[in-house]
């Protein structure tokens, strides 16, 4: 029997390591990229509103509609953690416009923070009823050396919160119709996905196992042995955690959540213009290899050898794989759901191949673990220092290439980065060394310390240095300062979509207008202070009445994001001809 102490110290250590890497400086970074921006504005609203429903977001459109595009579980967890910092930072409940301003960096993503642990947790748990401790472990334990799902977990979106409900009840939905379990967790995380961006939540665990159950009914010719699952109940669950939400949603927001949710967000993506088959092919290689790798040699294992356990995993990431190369509209985050379960067939293939008895649980994997730390090198510490000093001399030459840029904590961050750097080099000198001895056990480590430890160090650095330097807070932060006390400014010919960097750091919702890109300029701007586009700022100099209508340029600045350069004139009407 396994001891139950030792696999709860093993699930503590792998969840350590996984917070240690995607928690380490989460909120170091500005937001830079407008996509993050969007679930930030949309979070704050809900807070300044107190609408935890849905918010309206009148300075912002979204497929048509000034409401968010996507149901709010994302939002209620950053809202939830604004108010807990809040509470303790302060002592007291705070609401509003107090709360909102509590509202950063890592409130924002600590939404995908924590669902990427917890679905490392949920690969080691709720893998084991599939496939057995020791693969789920493996498996669980190559997520925090995986670049895609390293980066999401600390990028503020919905995604992560996503991914994490539909592989759970994709998980659980292997669990039933293999063994015959009970179907209401999945039904639970399938509700929770809807709840995190839409129906989709719910088609897609249902297509992945969907095509699982095609598969083994098509071999027995009868879908008799699906009659004993519990379906209804697992139905009624469904419909608790969904229905509230959005019937209190349609009450308020009628056929604008309609057209949003359900026709532009997911309808018009999936069947709209498509974009290049080929899209996916890069991210699949680079974004999750080598495990990916890993993960393709034990599908096809499973799909021949007909293991119904991995079989399940095989098909429902080959079908996740496939949802999303059928679907019209692509990003690379839409991979993240096949991840988990890319995860357990690269465990499955591991287990079969590190020495030691194969799927004998975390007795045997801890045991493992032990022999492989007693085989490291007798040079292990000297080399230890060697890198330690190559890595601090590479980190102060980095630093100097960002001099200009001013890091937060700079201590924290170069010393984040030196043993980060350092425990990279060491573990890919320990990796050369297994490959040459052929210590299967030492290689696996190697190069799991090696990936997590890149990530969490000298990659997170140049990732904030990226942020800091087209961060788009210097330039709010002169507007503010420009603004008399209690004056609106009115935004045009920014665009809707870099507007978001704006609004998410202004910090006064109620001071700031800005006009929606569809809208056709006006021939007679208000007086006040306008932040004006190029063009705009042009076509107005150009009208003939100009020199007497009371303009003033105050300042020209460019507006800075990923990707994003937009030249801004502050200018002052002060009078209407």
């Amino acid at each position: 029997m396994i001891g139950t102490g030792r696999r709860r110290l093993l699930l503590g250590a792998l969840a350590l390591w996984a917070a240690l890497t995607i928690f380490s400086r989460l909120g170091g970074a500005p937001v830079y990229i407008i996509n993050e921006g969007r679930e930030g504005v949309y979070v704050r609203a809900m807070l300044d509103t107190g609408d935890w429903i849905l918010p309206s977001v009148p300075n912002h459109v979204e497929c048509g509609e000034t409401i968010p595009d996507k149901p709010p579980l994302f939002h209620w967890i950053a809202g939830a953690a604004t108010g807990v910092r809040g509470a303790l930072a302060s002592g007291r409940v705070l609401a509003g416009s107090e709360l909102s301003r509590r509202f950063d960096e890592w409130t924002l993503r600590s939404p995908s923070a924590i669902a990427g642990v917890l679905m490392t947790l949920a690969v080691a748990v709720l893998g084991a009823r599939l496939i057995g401790e020791r693969a789920a472990l493996l498996g669980a334990a190559t997520l925090p050396a995986t670049w895609q799902f390293v980066q999401q977990a600390t990028y503020g979106r919905v995604d992560m919160v996503f991914a994490t409900c539909a592989a759970c009840a994709i998980l659980l939905a292997g669990v039933a119709l293999t063994s015959g379990a009970r179907a209401a967790g999945t039904a639970a995380f399938a509700g929770l996905a809807v709840l995190a961006k839409g129906p989709l939540g719910l088609v897609l665990p249902g297509f992945a196992a969907g095509c699982w159950v095609a598969l083994r009914s098509l071999r027995a010719r009868s879908l008799g042995w699906l009659q004993p699952l519990p379906w209804l109940a697992a139905s009624a669950v469904l419909v608790s955690i969904v229905v509230p939400w959005y019937g209190a949603a349609l009450l308020k927001g009628g056929m604008a959540l309609v057209r949003s949710h359900f026709l532009t967000e997911n309808a018009g993506q999936f069947f709209g213009e498509p974009m290049p088959l080929t899209f996916y092919v890069t991210p699949w290689l680079a974004d999750s290899f080598p495990w990916n790798l890993a993960a393709a040699a034990s599908a096809w294992q499973a799909l021949r050898r007909r293991r119904p356990d991995a079989e399940f995993l095989a098909v429902a990431w080959i079908a996740v794989l496939a949802f999303f190369e059928i679907a019209s509209y692509k990003r690379r985050a839409y991979l993240l759901p096949a991840i988990p379960l890319a995860a357990m067939l690269a465990g499955v293939w591991l287990d079969d191949r590190l020495p030691g008895p194969a799927s004998r649980g975390t007795e045997a994997l801890s045991t493992a673990i032990g022999r492989t730390l007693a085989r490291l090198p007798g040079w292990s510490a000297p080399a230890a220092a060697v890198c330690l000093g190559i890595a601090t001399v590479g980190t102060l030459a980095a630093l100097v290439t960002f001099s200009g840029t001013r890091f937060p904590d700079p201590l924290y961050a170069g010393a984040a980065t030196i043993v980060g750097a350092a425990a990279t080099l060491l573990a890919a000198a320990w990796l050369v060394h297994a490959v040459r001895t052929g210590d299967r056990w030492l290689t696996f480590a190697a190069l799991l310390v090696a990936l997590s430890a890149a990530y969490a160090g000298p990659v997170r650095t140049a990732q904030i240095g990226e942020a800091l330097t087209s961060s788009p807070k210097p330039f709010v932060d002169r507007v503010v300062a420009t603004l008399p006390p209690g004056e609106v400014v009115s935004v045009r010919g920014l665009g809707d979509d870099p507007s978001l960097l704006l609004l998410l750091y202004f910090p006064f919702p109620d001071r700031i207008v800005v006009v929606p890109q569809a809208e056709p300029p006006r021939t007679d701007p208000q007086p006040g202070f306008h932040l004006l586009g190029p063009d705009e700022w042009t076509w107005l100099q150009s009208r003939p009445e100009f020199p007497a209508s009371g303009w003033r340029e105050l300042w020209a600045d460019v507006l800075r994001g990923r990707g994003l350069r937009v030249p801004l004139v502050l200018a002052q009407r002060s009078h209407s001809r």
